[in-house]
């Protein structure tokens, strides 16, 4: 009888603890009661153990031991939701975000779960990147960023890495981090680090200010700084990328950066000469490699339909028709290497060439949006135009 009064004493004494939020007073008093047993304790513990693990979380500065310690007295579902619980009211909140997730990171290690364990370090690493790209002045949407169609969050995170080269002064280091960090390969972040390049209005490199960007810097060393970028860039990346990457990339040069369409032009050139002396030296081997088989074999042929005429074939051979691929190539990219060739050829022409700015400011085929001639390109023409609408510039001149 004693006991049994006792006992209601203390659940009473409990009771009023956890009815004034006392709850770190009311755990003392139970975990050290002699009055009752293991299995009568722990519903008692559990709402305390859960009310401080809330008001630990809303803290300015979590104390990571301390929740881990509150946590890891409840059972693990418990936990998870109340991790859960806190987190939409964070969400914009970086900082507490990492640290909420390192928390559940610990506690996913305690029990063993190794699921729980990657969604916490996977949302630990979102959140100190949200956190770094935020400090560069970049605009997060978290919901796109963990979106569950894996295609639009890929895409999503993909479009955040040339924003993150210009605001961090292009940083390439930090930009093939970011990739690494999230499945993408360090070539991604290398062709857009050249795109950059090879696109900015400027040759100044970024960072510099508004005057030395509209003027530009003479200097022969300065000038051709965004040169060594580029080869070092270029230099992690496949050169079949990078044959796309610069295709891509020629149009969209300055017009009146005569400098890096050059730059573009001969590295191309370059490439596919190069393209054509392997092709070249693979048909003779060929050739060669045919001759010294028996005459009386022959080409091996191979019926190949043609259009629709009632199902009627030719013979070919499959040697014969890997060289006629191969010429074709070989014709495509002489057309092409002349393209270039003929854009290198202008734009020397071009270079000897000096038209005064107040001229060419006042010629009709200069857009509004270009009127500023572009640094370290002073009185040149744009070349775009030139090329595709030459007598409008002529006339204009």
């Amino acid at each position: 009888q004693t006991a049994n009064s006792n006992n209601a004493d203390l659940v009473e004494l409990l009771t009023q603890l956890k009815q004034s939020e006392n709850h770190v007073l009311s755990l003392r008093v139970l975990l050290t009661s002699w009055y009752l047993d293991t299995s009568s304790k722990h519903p008692l513990t559990y709402t305390s153990y859960v009310a401080l693990n809330r008001r630990i979380l809303t803290y300015r500065d979590i104390d990571v031991e301390l929740a881990v310690a509150y946590l890891g007295s409840i059972p693990d579902k418990t936990m998870v939701k109340e991790l859960q619980s806190i987190i939409p009211s964070i969400q914009n909140d970086f900082g507490r975000l990492r640290i909420t997730a390192v928390i559940g990171e610990q506690l996913a290690l305690m029990w063993d779960k190794e699921d729980l364990l990657r969604v916490f370090q996977s949302l630990q690493n979102n959140a100190r990147w949200w956190t770094s790209l935020t400090a560069h002045g970049i605009k997060v949407d978290t919901k796109t960023f963990q979106h569950p169609v894996s295609e639009i969050r890929s895409e999503y995170i993909k479009s955040i890495v040339p924003e993150l080269l210009e605001k961090s002064g292009m940083d390439l280091e930090l930009a093939q981090d970011y990739c690494r960090q999230f499945d993408l390969t360090s070539e991604f972040a290398n062709t857009c680090y050249i795109e950059k390049l090879l696109t900015m209005d400027s040759s100044v490199p970024a960072g510099a200010t508004l005057l030395s960007r509209v003027y530009g810097s003479h200097g022969s060393g300065e000038s051709k700084a965004w040169e060594k970028q580029v080869c070092y860039a270029a230099s992690g990346v496949n050169q079949e990328q990078l044959v796309v990457c610069y295709r891509k990339l020629l149009r969209k040069t300055h017009p009146q950066s005569y400098d890096k369409i050059k730059y573009i032009c001969s590295w191309l050139v370059n490439y596919l000469t190069e393209e054509d002396e392997v092709s070249t030296d693979y048909t003779k081997l060929m050739r060669n490699k045919a001759s010294s088989e028996s005459n009386d074999s022959g080409n091996i042929k191979t019926k190949v339909p043609f259009g629709g005429n009632g199902g009627n074939t030719s013979v070919v051979g499959d040697k014969s028709v890997s060289e006629s691929l191969l010429v074709n190539s070989n014709k495509e990219n002489d057309s092409e290497i002349q393209l270039y060739t003929r854009y290198i050829s202008v734009m020397d022409y071009l270079a000897l060439v000096h038209i005064p700015t107040s001229i060419l400011a006042e010629c009709k085929f200069v857009d509004a949006d270009s009127a500023l001639p572009h640094a370290n390109s002073i009185g040149n023409v744009p070349f775009w135009k030139l090329i595709d609408e030459p007598w409008v510039v002529l006339d204009s001149l």
